[in-house]
């Protein structure tokens, strides 16, 4: 190969490029790196990052949407019924309704009384907002 070889800035082991068409780099721990090879990585590792920021992105907006969605039916509860007193069963209706399972619900409720945003009280038939 006729590629450009440069002198390596560090010692170890690096990651050579694809260009044997096997679809997977090469460990290499010679003194130096071919040009190609990084040209060839760089967008490799873009589009690996990309990847991971979109991923990242998608798993955060659904492991937070019940939350979100959950803290809004509430806030709307309280402003139609005039009340920071909800009945449960209301609430469990209206996550129903949004597509939230009871596992999520009781799970977010849970979540919600940890950072004092709520309290349950009663047998937990009733939902007292406070923040």
């Amino acid at each position: 190969m006729t590629a450009a070889r440069v002198p390596a800035n560090r010692g170890g082991l690096y990651t050579t490029g694809r260009r044997d068409g096997g679809g997977s780099g090469r460990p290499s721990d010679e003194a130096e790196v071919v040009v190609q090879d990084v040209e060839e990585a760089i967008p490799l590792m873009d589009q690996s990052k990309a990847w991971l920021r979109e991923e990242g992105r998608q798993q955060s907006t659904a492991s937070t949407e019940p939350m979100l969605t959950i803290y809004k039916l509430l806030r709307g509860m309280c402003i139609r019924l005039e009340s920071t007193w909800l009945p449960y069963s209301d609430v469990r209706r209206g996550a129903e309704a949004q597509g939230i399972t009871n596992e999520q619900l009781d799970k977010c409720l849970r979540t919600y009384e940890r950072l004092d945003t709520l309290m349950v009280a009663g047998d937990g038939d009733m939902i007292k907002v406070i923040g």
